[in-house]
């Protein structure tokens, strides 16, 4: 009916054909875990930084597991950004022994903007005593065995490195473990295989630590997704986020549905800006750069959310207009297309949580859930495509839970 439609469809599909294909590649890298560097003694001074709004509530369970890591105590110290808080966050952190740095600012909200502000204020005044910086959100609960893995890491010649991003409260819904056997997937399929060929992980928003020396100029980001802005800068400088499997960090997932959309609809809004963003240095960084290979990857990875989601578009707008005659065939192939979509979805869950060693009763039972889950994110990216712009609003966190009462419970 119209021929320029069906040819601009079968356009992106190819590029959607071929995105997945590039990504099959590495797929045969994730069986298996990369090594982990030698020991290497307590070296790394480390400044530990956390992003707070109104956490009262779950902030001192963090704090209590980062002052029990086992790693020397004069040689990291804990950063609370206490911005805009209304509770007993900042009181609460200072009694915690963390250097409480309070924010008010209204009009430029978010954790990038956050983390800009403290970097200003932290480079001049203590800057050279850290050699390395650590993020992480206030929600998060930190393995002890955590800076002695970084240590090693940074020791190996890691300039960023992404902990093991777990979760604190897979069963507490269906969502809550479809959230977790995501960050899991990118894990395990994306992250893990990517160190093993000397490629470039994802900073995941939290539980990452990299060398001061990267924000010798400050923290520079300036979209809703700040964690894959730097690391898209960071590449673009020739420098890669390495992973630790090992250097695990549980972080809290939304619970009920209508907190998911809104997450990942700040997730998707931020893909776009972080193309725009980093298009033009990861570009120069292809061209010229010392580490070509990170900036193209980095540059795929990018593209493949917005290639997807204008794919989906066209799609679903040269199927509408197809004749009426034909409509009982394109039922037919979507339902088919649905079944062996979901089957791979499945199947691919499957194989993570087996490799992850998350595979349970609970986890299972949800798993059959997990496709209608990236069924909707597929819709909310599509959405997110015609939102220009969108205030960050923090997520509530409610998972009141130490480290000890977690890990006894798995």
């Amino acid at each position: 009916m119209f021929p320029w439609l069906e040819n601009l469809a079968a356009f992106f599909s190819a590029l959607t054909v071929l995105l997945f294909a590039y990504q099959g590649v590495f797929l045969l890298c994730a069986l298996r875990r990369p090594k982990a560097p030698p020991v290497c003694a307590p070296r790394h001074r480390f400044a530990l930084v956390v992003a707070a709004r109104n956490e009262e509530r779950v902030i001192g369970h963090l704090l209590d597991s980062l002052r029990a890591q086992e790693y020397p105590a004069a040689l990291y110290s804990v950063f609370v950004i206490a911005d805009n808080c209304d509770d007993g966050t900042a009181a609460l952190a200072a009694a915690k022994g963390a250097k409480v740095y309070e924010r008010r600012d209204l009009t430029r909200v978010g954790k990038g903007f956050a983390l800009s502000w403290f970097f200003q204020l932290f480079l001049p005044e203590c800057g050279t005593e850290y050699d390395a910086v650590g993020i992480f959100d206030a929600d998060n609960l930190v393995d002890a065995q955590f800076l002695r893995v970084m240590n090693d890491q940074l020791c190996a010649g890691e300039t960023a490195v992404m902990g093991y991003r777990d979760a604190k409260n897979p069963h507490d819904s269906w969502v809550s473990c479809s959230m977790s056997i995501g960050f899991w997937t990118q894990t395990r399929l994306y992250n893990l295989p990517r160190m093993k060929l000397g490629l470039s992980s994802l900073a995941g928003g939290t539980g990452y630590v990299f060398k001061t020396s990267l924000v010798a100029d400050g923290w520079t980001t300036t979209t809703l997704g700040e964690d894959t802005q730097f690391t898209m800068q960071i590449n673009a400088q020739g420098h890669r986020m390495a992973l630790a499997a090992d250097a695990v960090i549980y972080d809290e997932q939304p619970v009920d549905f209508n907190t998911s959309v809104r997450q990942r609809l700040r997730w998707g809004v931020a893909s776009y800006q972080n193309l725009l963003a980093c298009l033009r240095p990861l570009g120069r960084a292809i061209a010229y750069g010392p580490r070509r290979g990170l900036a193209l990857d980095g540059l795929l990875y990018l593209l493949f959310l917005p290639i997807m989601s204008i794919n989906t578009l066209v799609q679903a707008v040269n199927l509408f207009l197809q004749p009426y005659g034909k409509w009982p065939g394109i039922l037919v192939w979507l339902g088919i297309s649905a079944f062996v979509g979901a089957t791979v979805c499945i199947v691919q869950g499957l194989l993570v949580l087996k490799l992850e060693r998350k595979l349970c009763r609970e986890t299972l039972k949800r798993l059959f859930l997990y496709p209608i889950f990236l069924l909707t994110t597929s819709a909310i990216s599509v959405g997110a495509m015609f939102i220009g712009r969108l205030r960050w609003r923090p997520i509530p966190h409610k998972r009141d839970v130490s480290l000890a009462q977690l890990t006894e419970t798995d």
